[in-house]
């Protein structure tokens, strides 16, 4: 439980750092680990401001999915006690219900998800507090709608592509194991070479993982910087001074 509340800040500090990464090099042409840490860092706390906002909606209808499913449950047992007149209409109501607010819940975590995208960016280039980042993140997505949709539907191609690309390496890797444990006795001698496999197979997923990600962090980084106007500003700003 620590390692995983450990993984998550550091994982909410380094998407504030690759934000502000890309900003450093747009701004000033270089950046560094040290730079790019220290201002997601600072700006932790805001950053966890606009992850709780986007949970609260996931938390309300997981409670709801929950209270149907315990109706479902409870219809079911009065179903086999011999209640069926009132059991049934109450377990296909349980049914649709859940099949609808499973629904609901994968459109709103994906349109919640967006407004988190561009709030940090809001949080983190423009310096704003959590409540205002999220409404300005609402406000960008809003405007921005279209190109939005087509940069969503890239990432979810190439995070489609590469869930296949992980699937063939992880049966690349199981099948042949299968294969030795088939095909001879199993013993201790397995232990080794599966533990090897696994964390050199880790490593090799996780490298792709993390290139993606930034790819993908800084893409919508500059597509934030676009669509506000920041980048246009900055470039206004040498003109000027020339």
């Amino acid at each position: 439980l620590l390692i995983a509340i450990a993984l998550w800040v550091v994982s909410i500090i380094a998407r504030g750092g690759l934000i502000a990464g890309v900003q450093q090099v747009e701004e000033e042409g270089d950046t560094s680990f040290g730079q790019a840490w220290r201002a997601g860092a600072s700006r932790f706390w805001t950053l966890l401001g606009i992850s709780i906002l986007t949970a609260i909606p996931f938390i309300i209808l997981a409670i709801i999915l929950t209270a149907t499913a315990a109706v479902g449950i409870l219809a079911a047992v009065g179903a086999s006690s011999g209640f069926e007149e009132v059991a049934l209409p109450a377990i296909i109501a349980a049914i649709t219900c859940g099949a609808g607010l499973c629904c609901v819940l994968v459109v709103l975590g994906v349109i919640l998800d967006q407004i988190r995208t561009y709030a940090e960016r809001a949080a983190m280039l423009e310096g704003l507090g959590w409540i205002d980042a999220f409404v300005r993140g609402w406000d960008v997505l809003k405007s921005n709608l279209v190109p939005t949709i087509i940069l969503w539907l890239i990432f979810f191609a190439l995070g489609f592509i590469l869930a296949g690309v992980i699937f063939v390496g992880i049966m690349a890797f199981t099948l042949p194991m299968l294969g030795l444990t088939f095909a001879a006795e199993p013993g201790l001698w397995l232990i080794g070479p599966a533990c090897c496999g696994g964390l050199v197979a880790i490593v090799v997923f996780s490298l792709i993982v993390a290139v993606v990600e930034t790819f993908t962090s800084a893409t919508w980084t500059l597509a934030y910087r676009e669509f506000t106007g920041i980048a246009s500003a900055e470039a206004a700003v040498p003109a000027l001074e020339g």
